[in-house]
């Protein structure tokens, strides 16, 4: 995994850790082994966390927040969710997409 440690945020840490709990959980769930990175965005106030793995496919892409859904063998559905409303919680917004290279990229923006 890679980390920017320059990456500093104000929010509630329980939150924030089920957050990147969620989002590394979900990256493993559907490919080993995988990358992980977490950075600043560039240009705008929030970070992302990335992977190197399948990514979404294109026409899944506006159910992967929806409660219960997954594309992983054994998958509750739940995570994205989770952090879907975390996000909102903190008055912050999610995107989700893919990679140039592929794999997911979730970017929150703080402000």
């Amino acid at each position: 995994m890679e980390i920017d440690p320059a990456v500093e945020y104000g929010a509630d840490i329980g939150l924030l850790d089920h957050i990147f709990e969620n989002l590394f959980r979900n990256a493993v769930a559907h490919q080993t082994p995988v990358t992980v990175a977490v950075g600043a965005l560039e240009g705008r106030s929030g970070f992302y966390v990335a992977d190197d793995g399948t990514g979404i496919p294109r026409e899944k892409a506006g159910d992967v927040l929806e409660y219960g859904y997954s594309t992983a063998r054994g998958g509750t559905g739940v995570d994205l969710t989770i952090v879907s409303e975390f996000v909102e919680a903190h008055g912050w917004k999610l995107a989700i997409s893919n990679t140039e290279g592929g794999g997911a990229k979730s970017e929150i923006y703080t402000k």
